[in-house]
Formats: C-alpha cells, structure tokens, sequence
C-alpha cells in the first residue's frame, strides 16, 4: 500500500468515525428525549386515572351517605310512629305498617329482623332491641341498660300497645 492509499483509507476512516460518532450522540439524545417523552406520557396516565379513581370514589361516599340519609329519615319516622302507636294502638297501625315497609328499603336485615319481631309480639323488650338495630344502622352506640323504652317514650297509658314481656 502506498502513501496515497493510506491517505485515502485514513480519511475514510476518519469520516466513518465521525459518522459514526455522530450516528451514536444522535441516539443517545434521541434516547434522553424519548425517556423524557415517555415520563410525561405515564405522568400525565397516572394524573388521569387518579382522578377518575378520586372521582368514582367521591360518587360512591356520596351515595352511600344519600342511603343513610335516606335510612335515618324511614327510622325518624318510624320512631315517630312508634311513639304515636304506643298511646293510640289503633288509630296508626295502619301507618306503622305502612312505615315499616321503609324498612325494607333502607334498613339493613338487622333492622328488618327485628321490627318483623316487634311487629309480631310487640313487646317493650323488642322495641328496645328494634331501636339498638337502628342506631347501630346510623353508626351510633348501643345505649346502656338502665336507659329503657319507658325512658323514651314515657309511660304507655293505657298499657295495652305494648305487650308483657
């Protein structure tokens, strides 16, 4: 090989190192933006599906607080018609009953077991136990054992609307 050809082929190798080079920086930037291409793109997902995830859950709190609402209003009056029945057993059976049906609804089976109890025997014993049911239902406690039916409602006159136990 003479000095021309090793000219020549010296050159050759110089571009090709330079293309090369360049061919491979290329890459590597093209790379670094990719991945921060990329990082956007599963940033920008994941805000996405945070808020669809948010949002369902905001819908589903909002309509389980709709169903205690709902559930705490059918106990109001159902209590109320409790109330009325003690002191007029006649007058609002037909109310209760009607009230009662709410129940089915809104209560949990907890509840409903125990106003089919009440409904059948009617005792102050399953008043109590129907009402516990129910303020367990909108997350309140169980009263304590000295507070009775009769502290609630008052002496029943005439004692014939609730049942001996």
């Amino acid at each position: 090989m003479n000095k021309d050809d090793r000219g020549v082929l010296l050159l050759w190798v110089a571009v090709l190192l330079l293309f090369g080079g360049a061919i491979v920086y290329g890459v590597v930037l093209a790379t670094a933006v990719a991945l921060k291409i990329a990082a956007a793109v599963i940033s920008a997902a994941a805000l996405l599906m945070g808020a669809i995830v948010n949002h369902s859950l905001a819908m589903l709190k909002e309509q389980e607080l709709e169903r205690q609402r709902q559930m705490q209003q059918n106990y109001v009056a159902l209590v109320g018609k409790i109330g009325i029945y003690l002191r007029e057993t006649k007058a609002t059976a037909d109310e209760l009953d009607s009230i009662h049906l709410l129940s089915w609804i809104y209560g949990t089976p907890q509840v409903i077991m125990a106003t089919q109890e009440f409904m059948a025997s009617r005792t102050s014993t399953l008043l109590r136990k129907l009402l516990v049911a129910m303020r367990k239902d909108v997350g309140l406690p169980e009263p304590p054992p000295e507070i009775t039916v009769e502290n609630v409602f008052g002496a029943v006159e005439p004692r014939g609307a609730l049942n001996k136990d």
